[in-house]
């Protein structure tokens, strides 16, 4: 069963991520291929970061090297399936990644 923090936390990280996702790409591929790679690119990486990183790493240890591992995979995902350059995808799965992080802990914490 999975828990409901961790069904909150995969919500609240879509709700963030695909919009800047969506932002940055959707120039690179069509509307429907980029939200598609935006959502599993998340929801590929979310449960490693939560079930498998964070049973290894201290919390500061997993905000550095957890999400520094998160974003290279989900910039290797994005560039790949939608045929893009990494020098775009980086920065997307970066921005997205920060903006999950910041208003996500922001909004868990009011």
């Amino acid at each position: 069963m999975i828990p409901n923090d961790f069904l909150i936390a995969w919500l609240l990280t879509l709700a963030l991520e695909l919009p800047v996702i969506y932002l940055l790409l959707h120039k690179s591929a069509p509307r429907p291929k980029v939200l598609f790679a935006g959502f599993m690119a998340s929801t590929l990486t979310l449960p490693w970061l939560w079930f498998v990183l964070s049973h290894w790493m201290e919390y500061n240890q997993l905000l550095l090297i957890g999400e520094s591992l998160v974003i290279i995979v989900e910039t290797a995902l994005l560039a790949s399936w939608l045929q893009t350059r990494v020098r775009l995808a980086l920065p997307t799965a970066f921005l997205a990644n920060l903006t999950s992080l910041l208003v996500g802990t922001w909004i868990l914490s009011v």
